[in-house]
């Protein structure tokens, strides 16, 4: 029977914004109060029966835009074991994310083969790999990809989950959309069995089945993982499990988590926990770690796994979509128009100055309206929908031409991450290892300073 512990409170403090801020130079890609993304070491024993920092095992990653445009987004969760599974981890959402956006055609057409063929082709290369053991490290990996026509592929091995929160009558109801592969799961089972491996049932209640090598040397909880080689010979395969979801006006809330959650929270709690805070996916992600480490606390006492968890508030989510593609459809129509609006105002220009001769500045030698209004001040023409800014926005070119300063209404704080006639780049974005309140550690360092404390 699993116990609820008493929930802490959280400050106003704890908002998206200020977790940003604390984290200095990370730069989500989606807005952190749509998207929100923790991933947080574990607690272990040394040999003195201290707790001590055990290393982040843990990835996760968010990559907007993706493929398609700005209407699709990839989400990914994996979770390292083994002696290197930090690094199989790490190296394996890295080389997902360049496999996937390697094969954008494949992806279109046929997303669920695509993420198939993509999880088996980064699990060979990392068996090719010299520089990283994965005999008897592995990560789990769900990865769910939002697709333009508003359908959730999700792809998934191992033990690590992607859950829906869909409005049912005035209640938010969890839905999986990925199935632990547990080894003892149908399906699992007779494909352990039948190549070798030896499936023994969970110790006690509440703990996993396990496969293991003939002469009971290695084992593993889950039936499938990128890695794990030594029992891949054994039934134990990379192939994800393809499932598909149509997004619809009753969906919520995406949550993708680690079993570091899922060990002691159920779905539909997590989606309960989640809902509380609609307008901050942050705090609303902070709060379901927080209840992560209470549970492990009070179920594990000083052992706690690592726990990675991406909240995703699809409606506002959509939204930004939408918000985006206008401006991806504006810089287009600002990138065909440009050259025209730009000759007619210079023309207008010189025709002032020439027939008025009313002594005015003439633009200086070699100017370029096509270069010159890469400037800061137009860039704000990709947020722009409306005739009232490109009429301020005209004006700008006009002084610029004048060699006047920018006019006093122009925007301070534009946009200047690229030229205006730049259309989206893909900007995948792993999750940081920190705590629940969003200050950033580094679990090597606070291991060395943990060891010289006890060596003391």
């Amino acid at each position: 029977m699993i116990r609820r512990p008493p929930r802490s409170t959280l400050s106003s403090s704890s908002a998206a914004s200020d977790v940003y801020k604390r984290q200095g130079q990370h730069r989500p890609p989606l807005p952190p109060d749509i998207v929100g993304t923790f991933s947080n070491h574990g607690i272990e024993q040394n040999l003195q029966d201290n707790e001590t920092v055990k290393i982040n095992q843990d990835r996760g990653s968010v990559d907007y835009p993706f493929l398609g445009g700005p209407r699709s987004a990839l989400f990914c969760v994996m979770d390292g074991h083994g002696r290197s599974g930090e690094e199989v981890s790490d190296w394996c959402i890295l080389n997902l994310h360049e496999e996937l956006a390697g094969h954008e055609e494949d992806m279109l057409a046929n997303p669920g083969e695509a993420l198939t063929e993509a999880y088996i082709s980064v699990d060979r290369r990392l068996y090719s790999n010299p520089k990283i053991d994965s005999t008897f490290s592995g990560t789990s990996a769900v990865t769910v990809y939002m697709s333009k026509d508003g359908k959730l592929w999700i792809a998934n091995a191992g033990d690590s989950r992607a859950v829906l929160g869909a409005d049912d009558g005035g209640r938010i109801r969890a839905v999986d959309l990925s199935r632990d592969h547990n080894p003892d799961s149908p399906g699992e089972f007779e494909r352990l069995e039948a190549r070798g491996g030896y499936v023994e049932g969970p110790e006690e209640e509440g703990l996993s089945a396990r496969v293991w090598t003939p002469d009971m040397r290695i084992g593993l909880s889950m039936a499938r993982s990128l890695g794990d080689h030594m029992l891949a010979q054994y039934g134990v395969v990379s192939e994800p499990e393809i499932t598909l979801h149509q997004t619809s006006d009753q969906d919520r809330v995406l949550i993708l988590a680690s079993d570091g959650v899922w060990e002691f929270i159920t779905s539909q709690e997590a989606v309960d926990i989640v809902s509380e805070f609609p307008d901050d996916a942050t705090q609303a992600c902070s709060r379901l770690m927080l209840e992560a480490t209470q549970r492990w606390r009070i179920e594990e006492g000083p052992y706690r796994d690592d726990i990675t968890a991406i909240v995703v508030f699809i409606p506002p989510l959509l939204e930004h979509f939408d918000l985006m593609q206008l401006r991806d459809m504006d810089i287009s129509n600002d990138t065909n128009n440009r050259t025209a609006e730009a000759r007619g105002s210079e023309i207008f220009q010189q025709d002032v100055m020439v027939n008025s001769n009313s002594g005015g500045q003439s633009p200086p030698n070699g100017t370029d309206f096509k270069d010159n209004a890469r400037g800061s001040t137009f860039r704000r023409r990709r947020l722009s929908t409306s005739d009232s800014v490109r009429e301020q926005a005209k004006t700008a070119v006009l002084a610029h031409l004048a060699g006047k300063s920018e006019p006093e209404n122009s925007s301070s704080d534009a946009m200047t991450d690229a030229p205006p006639n730049r259309s989206f780049r893909r900007r995948p974005s792993l999750s940081l290892d920190m705590d629940p309140t969003g200050t950033e550690i580094f679990p090597k360092a606070l291991l060395q300073q943990q060891q010289g404390r006890d060596s003391k």
